[in-house]
């Protein structure tokens, strides 16, 4: 099961445009500053950040995840950043903008999930067995 964090202004909305051809755990947050913790508490196979949230940037939650060695080879999407050198800096690896063609963002999460070196890094936070978690803080 693939492990998916997703930080956005309206996450669940995010969450459910989001079609895994495989297994997939979506944390959503909306709080850059909960997800800035959260990903050191449990290593993502996938950060998908929107730039602009509303406690802060995606960038708080990039720079968070990259200052644990696990996480600086983490795939991370962002959507509508207007200046992408702070995040081409932090070796993020792809840009949509803040809201992407379902189409878009589905090819990108797969391409990026389901490469032949891709493994779990850590567990999900939750219960066994749940497959999408939407916290609205």
């Amino acid at each position: 099961m693939k492990y998916i964090l997703a930080v956005a202004k309206d996450g669940e909305d995010l969450s459910w445009r989001i079609d895994a051809p495989r297994k997939c755990f979506i944390h959503v947050r909306s709080s850059a500053r909960q997800a800035a913790r959260l990903v050191l508490e449990a290593i993502p196979d996938l950060l998908l950040t929107q730039h602009t949230l509303p406690d802060g940037s995606g960038l708080m939650v990039v720079e968070s995840l990259r200052s644990h060695q696990v996480g600086r080879r983490i795939p991370v999407v962002v959507l509508g950043a207007e200046d992408l050198l702070p995040y081409q800096r932090l070796g993020c690896s792809r840009f949509l903008p803040a809201t992407p063609q379902t189409s878009d963002l589905n090819r990108v999460l797969s391409e990026l999930l389901w490469k032949p070196d891709s493994t779990r890094v850590s567990d999900p936070p939750g219960f066994p067995g749940q497959t999408r978690k939407v916290d609205s803080a």
